[in-house]
């Protein structure tokens, strides 16, 4: 039985939360080592998304509002404080991550503005 391989695919806004999540650790931490490793590791955390893409719970129920029109958006926690929202796309075996979110930040007001 051979295993289907979904690729990740990271949304710009992504990219941008992680390399400030990698500022942020520099900064608390003065470790360059210490920055990356983190980052290092909520990217492996994701990386999880590619033999297992519906591991994570249904954002849209959880939240009680669409994310993303005609897909069902799936969230993951990662390292206990942050949450990873995605979509996954069957057809085409893809995951895209869309939102990258600080537990302790108020997340469901920045999805009200996307």
């Amino acid at each position: 039985m051979t295993s289907k391989v979904y690729k990740i695919k990271y949304a710009s806004q992504v990219a941008t939360e992680l390399r400030k999540v990698k500022a942020y650790v520099l900064e608390k931490s003065q470790s360059k080592d210490t920055s990356q490793r983190y980052v290092s590791q909520l990217v492996k955390g994701m990386e999880i998304l590619k033999l297992f893409p519906e591991v994570g719970f249904n954002a849209d129920k959880k939240f009680g509002r669409v994310i993303t029109e005609n897909m069902t958006t799936r969230g993951m926690p990662l390292k206990k404080d942050y949450i990873a929202l995605y979509t996954i796309d069957d057809n085409n075996l893809v995951v895209n991550i869309i939102y990258l979110f600080s537990t302790k930040s108020d997340y469901m007001k920045l999805l009200k503005h996307n």
